[in-house]
């Protein structure tokens, strides 16, 4: 699937380190300097994703943090077409629905920074379909001032 949605001028990609079926975050609605709305898809080519064409809910978390991160990105300006590396570092008041998130559904993120002690910050999550409120709670995150991976020329040979 591919997800080379633009908004402002710039890729998801660019703004975000996965790759694949791991980027779950396919469209940006709406960002500013406090929140973010978008919509993310489970791809069917997940590795979490069954035979029954469902995955873990604890994905919806993960769909969240990418909202999050691009949230950063955004008001970081990281708009050189190379993306950073964060940690998603906690959870606190987490809800998750019962059963399984629907492979290749749009999900409706909504995360907004509550508190922000760089490198540390704190984001509420919501992520929910028409039908069901998938996952609402508190994450932390972690931004190293310096990206821990290799410069981008030994990334890319």
């Amino acid at each position: 699937m591919s997800v080379g949605v633009r908004r402002s001028g710039y890729r998801i990609e660019e703004l975000l380190p996965h790759r694949g079926p791991a980027l779950l975050l396919v469209d940006v609605i709406e960002v500013d300097a406090q929140k973010i709305r978008a919509v993310g898809r489970i791809a069917s080519d997940h590795p979490a994703v069954g035979s029954e064409g469902t995955a873990p809910v604890v994905l919806a978390v993960e769909l969240a943090a990418q909202g999050a991160a691009v949230l950063e990105a955004w008001n970081a300006g990281d708009r050189e077409g190379e993306s950073r590396i964060g940690y998603l570092v906690g959870l606190r008041s987490v809800g998750l629905a019962e059963g399984t998130l629907p492979a290749e559904t749009p999900l409706q993120v909504w995360v907004r920074r509550e508190a922000s002690a760089p490198p540390l910050a704190r984001f509420s999550m919501r992520v929910w379909t028409r039908e069901v409120e998938w996952a609402t709670g508190i994450l932390s995150t972690y931004l190293p001032a310096e990206d821990p991976r290799p410069p981008a020329r030994s990334r890319r040979s």
